[in-house]
């Protein structure tokens, strides 16, 4: 009677590890190369074991190999596949390996990069020209804001510009950078109201974490731009002097009334919602539906959160107006989402499509 074969030995920790880290890759991928992968990151890692044990002996090597195996998965590969899971979760038309699914949440997540970005370009463009040739009256200068003051505020103003232009043009290494840059100022406020979270009330601390998800989101979504993503229309480039444009109404509203109801980033990004709603009822893309449902959960977070910021009675009834137009945009969305999804819209994006369709 023949011998029955020995059991495998258990896996190695470093092997447990890299198969954990393995499963941020899509599952699809993951099982057709996991394995490979697996015993391509321990060669690697017994490799480097005998060179630093070189000149040794074959005992010190066969030592140095073992404690590898007992070591956690270094920071570099960690990093290496969260960069492929990011690279394949959130794909371009043109990403070996990745699915028509993964194309289209990548088109929808970089078009999220775009629309944030110009939410905030547009008036920071806008108020780069007042800081820089409005005149400081007398009453202004008594609080403390001199000229200096206004050229640093068009500086910070004109970082945001340039940000979207770079990501605009397709240089989105660049955007990135500036985009961080520039959202640091802002991050002050709601990183102190969190770091006193036991000193403020609940609304308070809802309000500093919606405002963190407005301003943190279009940055995450910045992921999504890789080399291979696909060069955005210059269609977007025109889309910033007209909305920059649009922010001098409220201005205009309130020469004429005396009430002043501009909106913030928050529903600028519901605004954009609803704009997105609208081009994929008429494209039938569901990649610009996509785009809709996410700028429309940050964009109404965000101004839920709005609510518990206010500053008090004088501008309840024009913060709660502007909310309510923010609500509107919001349920335009829905509504539009909802009628593709009755009409059957295609849920794939084709796969020459791009982020800027």
């Amino acid at each position: 009677m023949d011998a029955t074969p020995p059991p495998p030995p258990p896996p190695s920790r470093l092997e447990r590890d890299y198969r954990r880290v393995l499963r941020l890759l899509p599952a699809g991928y993951r099982q057709r190369w996991e394995d490979d992968m697996v015993d391509a990151l321990l060669e690697v890692e017994q490799s480097g074991a005998d060179a630093s044990a070189a000149g040794e002996g074959p005992e010190r090597q066969a030592e140095e190999r073992e404690i590898a195996l007992l070591q956690r998965p270094p920071l570099r590969e960690v990093a290496g596949v969260a960069s492929l899971a990011v690279r394949l979760h959130l794909a371009s038309p043109t990403t070996a390996g990745a699915s028509a699914t993964a194309r289209l949440r990548g088109d929808a997540v970089r078009r999220v990069a775009l629309v944030g970005l110009l939410a905030a370009a547009g008036p920071a463009l806008l108020s780069a020209v007042t800081s820089l040739y409005a005149p400081i009256t007398p009453d202004v200068e008594a609080l403390g804001y001199t000229r200096g003051d206004a050229v640093a505020s068009a500086l910070w103003a004109l970082v945001v510009v340039a940000a979207f232009t770079f990501l605009a043009t397709g240089r989105s290494r660049t955007a990135s950078v500036l985009a961080v840059l520039a959202v640091v100022p802002d991050l002050r406020h709601p990183a102190e109201t969190l770091a006193g979270a036991w000193r403020v009330s609940p609304g308070t601390l809802l309000g500093a974490v919606c405002w963190l998800l407005v301003l943190l989101a279009p940055l995450a979504a910045l992921a999504a731009w890789r080399s291979d993503a696909p060069r955005p229309s210059r269609r977007w480039l025109l889309a910033l002097p007209v909305v920059a444009v649009l922010g001098w109404l409220p201005w205009l509203v309130w020469r004429a009334t005396g009430v002043l109801a501009a909106p913030d980033a928050a529903g600028l990004l519901c605004l954009g919602a609803a704009a997105c709603a609208v081009v994929a009822l008429r494209r039938r893309d569901g990649s610009w539906m996509a785009s809709a449902g996410l700028l429309a959960a940050v964009g109404g977070a965000g101004s839920l959160g709005r609510l518990t910021l206010l500053a008090g009675p004088p501008g309840l009834e024009r913060d709660l107006g502007w909310t309510a137009l923010e609500m509107l945009a919001l349920a335009v969305s829905v509504v539009v989402a909802a009628a593709l999804t009755r009409g059957r819209l295609p849920t794939v994006t084709p796969v020459t499509s791009s982020a800027d369709r």
